[in-house]
């Protein structure tokens, strides 16, 4: 798969869970609002009217007149009518229509009829009340779980993607840099390996391959239709064998120059003490080494020697 497509479909699906999470977050607030509304409407509007008229009721005659109490309690209690959502709700306000008149005129009786009625209303309301309440916190806890869903599952998917790209991308990055670093070290044998990638960048490794080698042993990588060079099956097993010893090693030419290294051999080229390795290293042609630093081993030929490096 192309990087570049690659690349726009993992941050796609990252933005296409995010904004599926935004819109569960948007649904379940677009749930719950209308249960609280319907709360404020259908039952806190009718207890309402209920308190007013429970306060026309207690209220002393001499505070207003029979009239104004009239007038008063006929408002409220129009309220309460023109917002029944119950269908308990119409035997009590039919009774409060009935006596009211009598209980403001102060007949005991009526007043008895019309408290019960008004407690009966206020019941009737908490009770629907409490049910709505019931419904959101249902619905908010549904929502909530809908929600701890998505993001898992985003979680889940962008810790695969993190990884496809890392495997795709940093990876052969990283391995891109190791090489550079370890040439610079002086390893001159080394080179990218091949490793999955998208095929812009097994294309950049191969290119640097190809000019690592064009520059520093001058002979090409790449043969017909990709097949590795001889020099190129020469150099990957001369850098398995090096790599296999547990011992840091490096081989050195006859002119002095360091052409290859195992990792444990960098570690120690680029230690401290490396400075004064690399010139014990480059004084092998014209002297022998009396240090314990480093331990030559001439090769046949008189074509350089393979070092152990005791760092």
């Amino acid at each position: 798969m192309p990087l570049r497509r690659d690349f726009l479909l993992s941050v796609g699906v990252l933005v296409a869970c995010n904004i599926l999470l935004a819109f569960v977050a948007i649904g379940l607030l677009t749930r719950m609002s209308p249960a609280f509304e319907r709360i404020l409407r259908d039952n806190v509007y009718s207890n309402e009217a209920a308190t007013e008229m429970l306060a026309v009721l207690a209220e002393p005659a001499r505070a207003s007149t029979a009239d104004e109490r009239q007038q008063r309690f006929a408002s409220a209690l129009q309220r309460a009518k023109n917002n029944i959502t119950e269908p308990e709700e119409v035997g009590v306000l039919e009774r409060l229509e009935q006596q009211y008149s009598d209980a403001l005129a102060g007949d005991a009786s009526a007043v008895g009829v019309v408290l019960q009625a008004l407690k009966d209303l206020t019941a009737i309301n908490r009770r629907v009340m409490v049910s709505t309440d019931q419904e959101a916190r249902r619905l908010g806890a549904a929502g909530a779980w809908v929600a701890v869903f998505i993001a898992v599952f985003s979680f889940v998917i962008s810790s695969l993607i993190i990884r496809h790209l890392e495997r795709q991308v940093l990876n052969p990055l990283v391995e891109l840099h190791d090489v550079l670093e370890a040439v610079d070290a002086g390893n001159r044998h080394r080179r990218c390996q091949v490793i999955e990638a998208p095929e812009e960048i097994q294309r950049v490794l191969s290119s640097i391959n190809s000019l690592l080698d064009r520059y520093l042993t001058g002979s090409e990588r790449v043969s017909s239709r990709g097949a590795p060079s001889h020099a190129t099956i020469e150099r990957s097993a001369l850098m398995q064998l090096l790599e296999q010893q547990t011992e840091a090693m490096v081989l050195v030419d006859e002119h002095g120059a360091l052409v290859a290294a195992n990792n444990r051999g960098l570690a120690v080229l680029g230690s401290p003490a490396g400075e004064g390795v690399r010139q014990l290293l480059g004084r092998l042609p014209f002297e022998p080494i009396h240090d314990a630093s480093v331990e030559p081993v001439a090769l046949k030929g008189g074509a350089g020697w393979l070092c152990v490096l005791h760092g």
